[in-house]
């Protein structure tokens, strides 16, 4: 089974935060950076986990975004059924003349299910080590500080100061940190 990109990029947000310091805040901006994404995207995708109780978005000067109490304790496979909610194939509407008896259907939501059910007993902590493990937070930060942008131009390279739409920017300054003070240091 292939995840929606938002559903990748989710996972990858959460486990960015859980790599940081507990309690740590940062920008949808400096996430973005950090993980070679559209800030746009990561503006939906953190609006989404916010929804999901995952991670806490506080507005205001001293605003920014941190994971959630528990969220380390979260379930992998809980987490994707949450943003891949919705069937692998969508028959109903259709004109498919097979409908009527066709199996598919529900061979691929089994397929799926046991897909989630095979992610349910490993947690976001797990996946960045836990106690035991001290050394995987810090390898994941040494990845994301070490990892090269793309050759390519993103969507949030406008050439904007602040990389998105300035309404959004504006309307929620501590998640995207503040405007006009150029481009993020590692994008140059």
């Amino acid at each position: 089974m292939q995840l929606t990109v938002f559903s990748d990029l989710s996972l990858r947000i959460i486990m960015r935060m859980a790599a940081g310091e507990p309690g740590q805040k940062f920008t949808a901006g400096t996430v973005a950076d950090e993980l070679n994404a559209s800030r746009a995207h990561v503006a939906k995708v953190v609006t989404r986990l916010v929804e999901l109780d995952l991670v806490v978005a506080v507005k205001g000067r001293c605003g920014g975004i941190y994971l959630a109490d528990g969220a380390l304790e979260k379930s992998v496979g809980a987490i994707l059924r949450e943003l891949e909610s919705g069937e692998v194939v969508d028959c109903v509407g259709t004109n498919c003349p097979l409908l009527p008896a066709c199996r598919l259907r529900t061979a691929l939501a089994d397929a799926q299910e046991a897909f989630f059910a095979h992610l349910d007993p490993i947690t976001i902590g797990e996946l960045v080590g836990d106690s035991a493990d001290r050394d995987a937070p810090r390898h994941l930060l040494k990845l994301i500080a070490t990892t090269q942008r793309p050759p390519w131009p993103r969507a949030s390279d406008s050439g904007r100061p602040d990389g998105v739409g300035g309404a959004v920017a504006k309307q929620f300054p501590a998640v995207f940190g503040p405007a006009g003070n150029g481009p993020h240091p590692r994008t140059h």
